[in-house]
């Protein structure tokens, strides 16, 4: 089963049962899930899902408070402790090798991992989340990712698609253009032939007129 829970400011925040679910959610999280973990101590995986506007490094320090104190309530060693430290840092950022015990992580920087220290428990914080908890099947949370990444991908080839009819459409306007410039030269053309013949014409006449006024002259 996955756990999901509401937040304060309508945070979203989820984990799985047990170790063999935090693999799963592991493997389907999204990459900018912001995963959660008591310090030097085992315990749940607790995920928060960023909303639209929301940065790690600025999550609103009411929900972070919340995802902490989740974190801490559902660890068999940490909820025990006076205070524990927090470590979080982005899906993305988490390593899963094959030679890896069930739910075991590490890191691919080590530097990206935020901690929160001296996080001590808050009973009302931990019953107000316990009363938003709703269950779902895991299978229920693999397909939400697949949906998610079929979304996506549907957005990419719609964006490419826009993206080419773009290119397109400037490729025509680019040809309708140059045709339009090469009619353009070919009427200047035309009008420039056509004057010169006239001027030649009008060059003779005057000629033979001279001629015979000195004809008549003479």
């Amino acid at each position: 089963m996955v756990f999901y829970f509401e937040g304060r400011a309508g945070a979203r925040l989820y984990m799985g049962r047990d170790k063999y679910e935090n693999d799963v959610l592991i493997a389907h999280g999204r990459p900018h899930d912001v995963w959660f973990h008591v310090a030097d101590l085992s315990s749940a995986h607790v995920y928060l899902r960023l909303a639209e506007g929301w940065e790690i490094g600025s999550i609103p320090a009411e929900v972070l408070e919340d995802c902490c104190q989740l974190t801490k309530a559902n660890s068999i060693q940490g909820h025990k402790e006076p205070k524990v430290a927090i470590n979080y840092t982005l899906h993305g950022n988490l390593r899963k090798g094959p030679d890896m015990d069930v739910g075991t992580i590490g890191f691919h920087r080590d530097k990206d991992v935020l901690t929160v220290r001296h996080v001590a428990r808050d009973r009302e914080a931990v019953k107000r989340l316990d009363k938003t908890r709703m269950e779902r099947d895991t299978e229920s949370f693999v397909q939400e990712h697949r949906d998610w990444l079929e979304e996506g991908r549907r957005a990419a080839r719609n964006a490419n698609k826009e993206r080419k009819d773009r290119e397109a459409q400037a490729r025509k306007e680019r040809e309708r253009d140059r045709r339009k410039l090469e009619e353009w030269g070919s009427e200047s053309k035309g009008k420039t032939a056509f004057a010169g013949g006239m001027d030649s014409d009008s060059d003779s006449e005057d000629s033979g007129s001279a001629a015979g006024d000195a004809d008549d002259f003479m």
